[in-house]
């Protein structure tokens, strides 16, 4: 009785009155794969009335060559039949009354009706959306494409524009070392200047244009925070000495996660702000817990920030009271960066600021942890290991000019320099016997570049000799990700003098002028 009643539920009209409101082109086909009813949708579609459809194969709907084939599938439905969509994972076409193809998409329904199974297939033209869904991968690619070269050629003008920059600087240092002249001495100075504003400038624009082309990717680590921020500080002390402010650091336990490089470079960034517009007093960073979150707060106690004012401060070249453009004051571009950074780190900013009080700038990132017992690192050079000898300094550099003025200007402070413009140079050397207190290398060098020269080198010497990797690339990922011990890594411009203390530092070397 109940079957009858199922039966009975729905009369003719009322199943094609079902039929004819469904959106999709819909046929019932028998077990014998004939088409049984049908719609108006699928007459549309396919371009055949209703009377020279009913009762024909469903096969004269679909092309020729995939006739055979579909017969096999049709079988093995009716054997197992089930809900199916096809379409999402094949490539399914069909054939109008006219002989053109188009692209479909099928959803399959096994239905018992009056008794016997029939299957419901509901059918869509989707040519365009497979036309527009191939446009979108070829514009995918074509992107793609764009974004590599773009990410090629800033890698590569990071590196060449900085060359320059890079011997005209070790070459003021040669000048100012061999001139008395105070005037001459005061022209140098003002050559200096501008040439740290033309570093900060590429700097500034290099990153932004990596930012927005998306070729920096964020590469998170856990790591504990304090080695990162002993860098910075070694980093900031003399700039902050030279100014006669305080840079303290509160030592901090805590394990963060987030890419080292990156998040250096937001911290520099405040820290650099922090020195600008600080006069007198202070700049402390702290650090504080906050259970599954860690808040890195660097405050100054410079000229503060109007509440008006908190709002555009992270807007590319917003500056404040900076109308003509001041280049000591910096670009307006620093924090533009940093906040493009915290983005693509998903870091949360912060601000707080008392105009004529001073600022305290923040980052939040996730902490995972404490470092369970002090870590000391090991001291490389002290009263005790210091020796009278001149050490012997490996420049390794694929820029003639960058070569003569590092040698020049190592060769006046004392040290027995040797130089080599490749890495396979450098190791033909060590090969013959050359044995370096410490090796000075760029990190991009024809062949092999500087983490490789550099590991070849120790393994020739058979220790892991002091290096010093100087590199165009803001981001240094590279260098991070290959962790090489008693490795210091420098930006070009590079700042001479913080070169020379490096050296003296890592070698224990007392060499004096010659």
């Amino acid at each position: 009785m109940a079957e009858k009643h199922e039966e009975q539920l729905y009369s003719e009209q009322d199943l094609r009155s079902l039929f004819d409101a469904a959106p999709d082109a819909t046929l019932l086909v028998n077990t014998d794969g004939r088409i049984e009813r049908l719609n108006a949708q699928a007459e549309t579609l396919f371009g055949y009335q209703r009377k020279e459809m009913l009762g024909q194969p469903v096969e004269l709907l679909i092309p020729q060559r995939f006739r055979n084939s579909h017969i096999e599938h049709r079988r093995e439905f009716a054997d197992n039949p089930r809900v199916r969509t096809m379409g999402s994972s094949l490539e399914l076409y069909a054939r109008h009354k006219d002989g053109s193809e188009f692209a479909i998409d099928v959803n399959l329904s096994p239905i018992k009706l009056q008794g016997r199974m029939v299957v419901s297939a509901a059918i869509r033209d989707v040519t365009e959306l497979k036309a527009a869904a191939a446009a979108l991968r070829v514009a995918k690619e074509e992107a793609d494409r764009a974004t590599g070269i773009k990410t090629r050629f800033l890698a590569a003008a990071s590196h060449d524009l900085r060359q320059p920059l890079q011997s005209v600087g070790l070459y003021l240092s040669v000048m100012s070392r061999q001139v008395d002249d105070p005037k001459a001495q005061e022209i140098g100075i003002k050559m200096r200047q501008s040439l740290d504003t033309m570093g900060e400038i590429l700097d500034a624009l290099l990153d932004i244009s990596k930012l927005d082309s998306v070729s920096i990717v964020a590469e998170p680590c856990e790591f504990p925070l304090q080695k990162l921020l002993d860098q910075i500080a070694a980093d900031n002390s003399p700039l902050a000495a030279e100014k006669g402010l305080s840079l303290h650091i509160e030592p901090t336990p805590l394990i963060v996660k987030s890419d080292p490089a990156l998040l250096r470079r937001i911290i520099e960034n405040f820290v650099g702000n922090a020195l600008r517009y600080t006069e007198s007093g202070e700049i402390s960073i702290f650090t504080r817990s906050n259970g599954d979150s860690a808040s890195i707060d660097v405050s100054d106690t410079g000229v503060g920030i109007p509440e008006d004012a908190l709002e555009t401060i992270f807007e590319e070249y917003f500056q404040l009271e900076n109308p003509v453009r001041d280049r000591s004051k910096g670009l307006g571009l620093g924090l533009a960066i940093v906040r493009h950074i915290a983005r693509l780190l998903d870091h949360k900013l912060d601000v707080h600021s008392v105009p004529g009080q001073g600022s305290t700038f923040s980052v939040s990132l996730p902490q995972v942890g404490v470092v369970s017992e002090a870590v000391t690192e090991p001291v490389l050079s002290d009263a005790s290991t210091t020796t009278d000898y001149a050490a012997t300094v490996l420049i390794v550099d694929d820029d003639p000019a960058i070569i003569d003025a590092t040698v020049m200007l190592l060769k006046i402070e004392g040290f027995d320099v040797q130089s080599a413009l490749h890495g396979d140079e450098a190791l033909a050397k060590i090969e013959d016997g050359l044995r370096p207190d410490i090796v000075v290398s760029d990190y991009r060098l024809p062949g092999l570049n500087g983490i490789e020269v550099v590991r070849r080198i120790r393994h020739l010497v058979g220790e892991d000799l002091p290096t010093i990797l100087i590199t165009g690339d803001t981001s240094a990922k590279e260098i991070t990700a290959a962790n090489l011990a008693r490795c210091t890594v420098l930006h070009k411009p590079i700042n001479s003098e913080r070169l020379i203390s490096l050296i003296h530092e890592s070698c224990g070397s007392t060499a004096n002028p010659a």
